[in-house]
Formats: C-alpha cells, structure tokens, sequence
C-alpha cells in the first residue's frame, strides 16, 4: 500500500477527472482542385512555349535492369550519395543511391540497400564492389511474405549485426514483420511480426520496437530481442495520444519498465494531451508477465497531466494542479515544488543519419562516396 504523506488541505482524492475540451475547428476559406492546377500548370506551359518559339524539353530515361527492377545507372538529383571508382581510364561513378534511400548497410564487399518508399514488391539489393554488379537479394513476391502483396509496404530498417542481415517491412495500416538472413544464404526466418519496427541496442540491450500511429494516437510496442538465440520477448505496449491505456515512462533501477495508465486524450496541446493519468505499475524485464503495482488509483493524486522519472533519485515526478514525488523505494508519495526536467527520457527511434551510416562503409582505396 502506499503511504502517502501529503496535508488534508492539498485535496488529494480518488482519480476521477476526465478532460473535456474541443479542438477548434479549421474553417475552409478557398481551394483549387490538383487536377485545376495541372491543367492551368500545362497551358501556361504551352502558351511559355509558343511566345519563345521553343518546344518543352523531353524527359530523359535512363536504362532499367528488367531483373532488379531499377536504374542501370541511375540519373541520381543533387544532393545525393554517389559511389566512384579510379580505374586507369580515370574516375568513374559506378553506384548511385536511388532518390528516397536511406536504408543501406554493408558486408564484407557487398553493399544492401533499399528505397525507403512505398512498393507492391519489397526488394533489397545488393552491390559487390570490386566486380560492380547488381542483383536482387530479397524479393518480397518471390518469398512469399504477405499475403495482400497488392498493398503497399516499405522497408523501414535494414543493418548488417555480425554476420547478419536484418531488416523491417512495415508501411500504413498493414501487417509487417521483422526478418533475419546468415549472409550470404538467401535463407529468411521471421523474427517476430511487428509494423513499422527497428532493432535497436538500447538500455543495454537488444530490442524490437515498432508500432502505429496517426493523427492523436500512437501505439509502439516493445520486445526484448536475444540476438544470440534469436528469441523475441514481447513485454508491453505504450499508448499515447487519445489511445487510452499504459505509456512507457521509463526504465527503473531495478530494470523494470515503468507504466502509467492515461485516458484517451483530446489530441490537442502538449506532450499529445494524454489525459489525465490514473495509475502507475511496473514490469519488470526478466518477467514480463508479473506486471506490479506501484500506485493504485485510490492513491493516486487528482488531475495528474504527466509523470516523469527522475533516474538520479529514483523517483516519479507527478505534475497536475500541483506536484508531488512518489519515492519508489519508501513508496511514499509528497508534495513538492520540483521543476519537471528539461531532458525528456531518451529515444531510441530517433531518426538515423544517413551520412554517418555513408560514411562507417568500409571501402576498398579505389572507391569513395562523395555527396553531389
């Protein structure tokens, strides 16, 4: 039970505050349809034409691979990564990133790449420096994965671990998966199905975490991931936005995820308008399923609208009509005028560099990505 050590005159009592409040509503002033612009775009083009006696410039097509489905030498648009290589006749591009990559990896003397774009037909290709040539590694249709192959999917992770290649489809609204292959086989074994998800080494460890969102709502889903034996350990779900249920807060001393359940927000304001949070447990990581409870909602302080962990103390920031610390340790709960840190907790998702990931290729001395 929690002790709580708080005046008569703070007012706490039982959670029972929900948030009711509209989201103003945009007014719609003046619209040109796409198809209106199209049209007035080409009849001023025409008109550009006549009056200067010239004729609009041709679209030049570059050569296609008909087996890898892509440009031979793709025309790439500046800025974009180029591969070169000094031969006796000079230099030479022999490998252009496709427009909308960002998901590259390498092993040994073969580069992985995909465009990170919506496809029917997922397919990662792969570059053997030294011989120069192209093929397909991994063809979604080919393999058979999804059934509804008809919708489009994209590749949203692709790294090389070892001597392993792992990658995640995912896309909007549709089913995805995390998959692995032992470079160089061709052989791919399912990790786990999951949208839209990354392998990341995070709080020291391995983990698969993907989820969904749009508009107000989110959803990420979080896995502990032995990448020594390959099994996948689901251990929760955090809800954000106008999804009510439990939010990640953050991960303890005691590696336990730290959970509080919200409801639904309205999707206005900061930090998604969570609502207003009802609870707090824990889940510890070496047992998922024996999820705790560390504050109920009986004792949970009024019109709690955030709750942050503070890893120097141990303890939770509760922020509402006033603030209080719980204390995980005593399990006491007191008010105090503690400022909310700066620095949220971190992100393991945060976006990836594609120049540092450019840049950590191994290259033999003949070749160099330069940026043009």
């Amino acid at each position: 039970m929690v002790e709580t050590n708080i005046p008569e005159e703070s007012g706490i009592t039982p959670n029972t505050h929900t948030p009711n409040s509209e989201s103003p509503k945009d007014k719609i002033i003046f619209s040109i349809s796409p198809a209106a612009l199209i049209l007035i775009s080409i009849i001023l083009i025409g008109l550009t034409s006549i009056l200067l006696g010239t004729k609009p410039t041709p679209k030049t097509t570059p050569p296609t691979n008909p087996e890898i489905g892509q440009e031979v030498n793709p025309i790439h648009k500046s800025p974009a990564w180029v591969l070169k290589k000094t031969t006796s006749n000079g230099e030479n591009i022999v490998f252009s990133i496709p427009d909308g990559v960002d998901a590259i990896a390498s092993w040994k003397n073969t580069i992985y790449y995909a465009k990170q774009e919506y496809q029917n037909n997922i397919q990662i290709l792969a570059f053997e420096l030294g011989t120069d040539k192209s093929s397909v590694y991994y063809d979604q249709k080919k393999v058979g994965h999804f059934s509804d192959s008809g919708k489009g999917r994209y590749i949203n992770d692709l790294q090389v671990i070892g001597d392993e290649l792992y990658f995640s489809i995912g896309g909007y609204m549709v089913d995805g998966a995390t998959f692995y292959s032992t470079l160089p086989s061709g052989k791919f074994v399912k990790l786990m199905d999951n949208t839209n998800s990354r392998i990341v080494f995070w709080k020291n460890r391995y983990w698969i975490l993907g989820g969904e969102g749009d508009a107000c709502w989110g959803v990420m889903n979080y896995a502990l991931f032995d990448i020594d034996t390959k099994k996948v350990t689901p251990v929760a779900s955090s809800n954000i936005g106008c999804a009510e249920g439990d939010e990640f807060i953050d991960i303890d001393t005691k590696d336990r995820m730290i959970m509080s359940y919200h409801t639904p927000g309205t999707g206005d304001g900061e930090e998604f308008s969570n609502g207003i949070y009802l609870s707090v447990s824990a889940i510890p990581l070496a047992s998922p399923k024996e999820k705790q409870t560390l504050i109920s909602e009986k004792n949970m302080p009024k019109a709690i609208s955030a709750v942050y962990y503070l890893a120097d103390s141990n303890q939770l920031l509760l922020v509402g009509k006033e603030k209080y610390l719980y204390d995980i340790k005593s399990n006491k709960i007191t008010i105090t005028q503690k400022t909310p840190p700066s620095e949220t907790k971190s992100d393991p998702l945060a976006p990836q560099n594609l120049e540092e990931k450019i840049k950590s290729i191994k290259l033999p001395a003949e070749y160099k990505f330069v940026k043009e």
